[in-house]
C-alpha cells in the first residue's frame, strides 16, 4: 500500500512540476514523467486490487475499479476543461496534480489509521 501512495504522489508532483515548467521544450519532458508515473500507479492499482479481492468477486472489483476510474473522467474532464479554459492550461494541470497529491495524502492517513486498527 506504500508503494500504491508513493505512486500516487508521484503522479501529481511530476504533473504539478509539468504546470512550473518554465519552457514547452522542459514541459514535454515532464510529461514523459507524468505518463511514466500514471503507468505505474495504474498498473500497480490494478495488480493490487486484483490479487486483493477473492477469485470469485474478482470481475465485480474491477468492474467497480473501472467505473470509478475511468468514469470519473465524465466528471473531472469537463471541470479540468473549464478551468484550463478560464485560468490557462497551467491551472489546469497545477489543479489536477494538487487533487493527485491531495488523494495520495488521504490515502497514507487512511492506510496508516487501518494500520493503526489492525495492532490492537
Amino acid at each position: 500500500m506504500r508503494m500504491l501512495v508513493c505512486t500516487a504522489a508521484l503522479f501529481g508532483l511530476t504533473t504539478l512540476a509539468t504546470a512550473l515548467a518554465p519552457s514547452m521544450g522542459v514541459a514535454i519532458i515532464a510529461l514523459v514523467f507524468v505518463g511514466v508515473s500514471s503507468i505505474f500507479f495504474t498498473t500497480l492499482a490494478n495488480t493490487t486490487l486484483q490479487l486483493g479481492s477473492a477469485p470469485e468477486m474478482r470481475g465485480r472489483v474491477m468492474s467497480f475499479w473501472s467505473i470509478s476510474f475511468i468514469g470519473s473522467t465524465a466528471f473531472g474532464g469537463p471541470v479540468i476543461g473549464w478551468v484550463g479554459e478560464y485560468a490557462g492550461p497551467r491551472w489546469g494541470l497545477a489543479v489536477g496534480g494538487l487533487a493527485a497529491v491531495i488523494a495520495a495524502a488521504w490515502g497514507a492517513w487512511a492506510f496508516r489509521k487501518a494500520h493503526s486498527r489492525q495492532k490492537k
